[in-house]
């Protein structure tokens, strides 16, 4: 769990028997965190038996609850007094508690899209595109 992106690569270049190696769990998504992860899709894009890897969390498990003046708030550990507790440990999601986008789940999203664009030459418009989907032409695309 928790390999660094040159851990994959060795994998990549060592393995001889054809299996997958996918990461349990590569990132976790606490914070203003999941930075390097553009160093994992790399290698994915790079090496076939890389399969990629899971995120930690999906969503912060945060609560929403009311203050004393009736104003809602997403509230976490320590918020209603008890102890011990685990303090924001539980906002680690690429989501807020209300399910609304956080920066992390943009990036995400870039890294992850089946489409890639390269600025070849921006000033005459060539621009090189990759398509990674696996059993989709882009003309299914407008472009």
């Amino acid at each position: 769990m928790y390999a660094k992106p040159w851990d994959c690569e060795e994998y990549a270049v060592t393995q001889r028997d054809g299996r997958p190696y996918i990461l349990c769990e590569y990132t976790h998504a606490m914070g203003n965190s999941c930075g390097s992860t553009d160093e994992y899709t790399r290698l994915w894009d790079k090496y076939p038996c890389l399969q990629g890897g899971f995120v930690w969390d999906w969503v912060d498990q945060s609560i929403l609850t009311k203050d004393e003046n009736g104003k809602e708030y997403l509230a976490y550990g320590g918020d209603f007094g008890e102890n011990p507790h685990d303090g924001h440990f539980c906002g680690n999601g690429l989501l807020f508690g209300d399910r609304s986008v956080t920066p992390k789940l943009c990036e995400i999203k870039k890294l992850y899209q089946n489409v890639d664009f390269n600025a070849i030459d921006a000033s005459r418009g060539i621009i090189e595109i990759k398509n990674k989907f696996m059993f989709t032409n882009l003309n299914e695309y407008e472009l």
